[in-house]
């Protein structure tokens, strides 16, 4: 006998037999004060023809717990054990339309986007897991199901048809969205499952691992998985591969920096209450470089000059967000944004906040966003959204080079009376990148990774604010 839970399985050599021990089970419950529910259970008896070599299941013989019979499966009936069919070949396909009613019920409901893939990571992909492990499922239908799952995911975010696969299933830490892809995940579930199985310490359990059936699985699933088209036997290994595949493509390189402070990317699967769901649609929009700019709306047509109208240089998401005239207002604005939410955040730690106070510097000045002095410390901030196409310790040190030259430290320590000052800067890109030296500098005098998440989402819902800006203005430039 085999029992899980409330769950029984027994199994005899002869009807006889099988009635015999579930009369016994039955008594033996009695005595504990649980009684066999009849209407729950279901027999299943399998005849050998030795000579025909074939098997069949006899539907006659009828089995009773105490008065009451026990319903018979015939060869087209199955039994759900555990969430898996089960019926006389074996197991069935066990998932049924779950996952297509389930993709159907979170697009119809009235939900946010992030709530959407929250629903999806948390509660569908690990019902579908359960019984894609356990149940019976074809290669082929692993990926038909990553298809959907893939469509669904840009419907609910209004990506593009052509954001790359490796942003979906990146994972979050990683610049992606952290859906894992079944045809990786399931695959590498079977593996470790079956290969525990045949090094398993029960001689039963063993035995059924050397049966035919069972090897013909083992060799059916043994082949490694397979993540960005990269042959993968662990999931550390799988994620590593769809790291390099989405910082290998156009669209993801500029996501090469996420990976340095993995705590400000939280918001995209936290379900967050933090946005509206379109301003998260938007957030996840730019963070995949994901909006019709010229240059991409160029790829794959020659004719196209994919230049900004203003500028007449490549009209990226980058050039629009970080260097092009029609736009600068705005940027002076998310700047000032960032800065003034970190100035209240350090108020609300104790420190006294000065902004863009003057400081002399040789025969000019120089204005740093933020002036900040608790006890006997001085730390002296720059605000700085930089570009994507460079390691964001570059302008961090090249911040900290400014301001922390021997004369503006005496400077400021004049100016505030403290006898120690150091400079440092709030460095992040565009796409919600923090660099990892500003942000242990931001976390050391007081500042939460809760704090850093809210400046990584002002940044991109107001690129993507920057982005509309661009799109509406009239101004044009000269042709070249």
């Amino acid at each position: 006998a085999l029992a899980f839970a409330d769950d029984l399985v027994v199994a005899a050599e002869t009807a006889a037999g099988l009635q015999t021990l579930i009369t016994s089970i039955c008594r033996t419950l009695r005595g504990s004060g649980l009684k066999v529910n009849a209407a729950k259970c279901r027999t299943l008896s399998i005849a050998i023809d030795a000579h025909r070599k074939t098997w069949h299941v006899p539907t006659r013989k009828a089995y009773y717990v105490g008065d009451d019979a026990i319903g018979t499966m015939s060869v087209a009936d199955e039994y759900k054990y555990l969430g898996i069919l089960i019926g006389a070949g074996g197991r069935r396909l066990s998932y049924g339309s779950l996952f297509e009613d389930g993709l159907t019920n979170i697009t119809k409901a009235p939900l946010k986007p992030q709530q959407r893939l929250y629903l999806l990571k948390h509660h569908l992909i690990p019902k579908m897991n359960h019984r894609l492990v356990l149940g019976h499922v074809a290669k082929t239908e692993l990926a038909r199901l990553d298809r959907r799952l893939r469509h669904a995911t840009r419907g609910w975010l209004r990506l593009p048809h052509d954001t790359p696969n490796a942003f979906i299933h990146a994972d979050v830490k990683d610049g992606g969205l952290g859906i894992p892809d079944f045809a990786t995940s399931i695959r590498l579930q079977k593996n470790k499952r079956l290969g525990a199985l045949t090094g398993s310490a029960d001689p039963v359990v063993v035995a059924a691992a050397l049966l035919p059936a069972f090897q013909a699985r083992m060799r059916r699933w043994v082949d490694p998985a397979t993540a960005a088209g990269t042959p993968s036997s662990r999931t550390t290994e799988c994620a590593r591969r769809w790291r390099a595949k989405l910082y290998s493509m156009v669209d993801g390189a500029g996501l090469a920096s996420s990976c340095e402070v993995p705590s400000c990317h939280k918001w995209v699967a936290s379900g967050t209450r933090l946005l509206s769901g379109g301003d998260f649609a938007h957030a996840v929009q730019i963070r995949a470089n994901a909006v019709a700019t010229p240059s991409r709306a160029a790829r794959g047509r020659p004719e196209a000059s994919g230049l900004c109208d203003a500028c007449r240089k490549p009209g990226t998401l980058g050039h629009i967000s970080q260097a092009c005239h029609k736009t600068h207002g705005a940027r002076v604005k998310r700047h000032d944004d960032i800065t003034r939410f970190a100035a209240g955040r350090l108020r609300q730690r104790g420190f006294e906040v000065e902004r863009e106070v003057r400081i002399p510097d040789g025969g000019t000045f120089c204005k740093p966003d933020i002036i900040a002095c608790k006890g006997d410390e001085a730390f002296i901030l720059d605000t700085q959204v930089s570009a994507d196409n460079f390691p964001l310790s570059r302008p961090h040190q090249s911040k900290c080079d400014k301001y922390g030259t021997p004369e503006i430290l005496q400077k400021v320590r004049e100016y505030t009376g403290k006898p120690t000052v150091s400079a440092s800067s709030i460095t992040l890109n565009w796409r919600g990148g923090w660099c990892k030296e500003s942000a242990r500098g931001l976390q050391g005098m007081g500042l939460t990774k809760s704090d850093l998440e809210i400046c990584s989402v002002k940044a991109l819902t107001w690129t993507y604010s920057i982005y509309r800006i661009w799109s509406k203005a009239t101004s044009r430039g000269r042709p070249p």
